[in-house]
């Protein structure tokens, strides 16, 4: 199980991109990671890059399948 203090580093390890798009004192906070993770997203979206759009989802549907409880809440929301 990946647990909330995971997801950032997961984040960076996947997708370095948007690790531009968190604060580096918030990259602990899950909520500001998914945060950013969405902005991102949004943002692809907006400019018709699917491919991108796709591999933001995918990793969100992996951690969603790997991250405990509170991970899937955060996710949920």
């Amino acid at each position: 199980m990946i647990n909330q203090y995971e997801v950032a580093a997961c984040l960076q390890d996947e997708l370095p991109e948007v690790s531009d798009e968190i604060p580096q004192l918030a990259a602990l906070d899950i909520h500001s990671t998914i945060q950013g993770l969405t902005n991102y997203t949004r943002d692809r979206a907006s400019v018709n890059d699917l491919p991108e759009v796709k591999r933001c989802m995918l990793f969100a549907e992996k951690m969603y399948g790997k991250g405990n409880k509170y991970v899937r809440d955060v996710i949920e929301n």
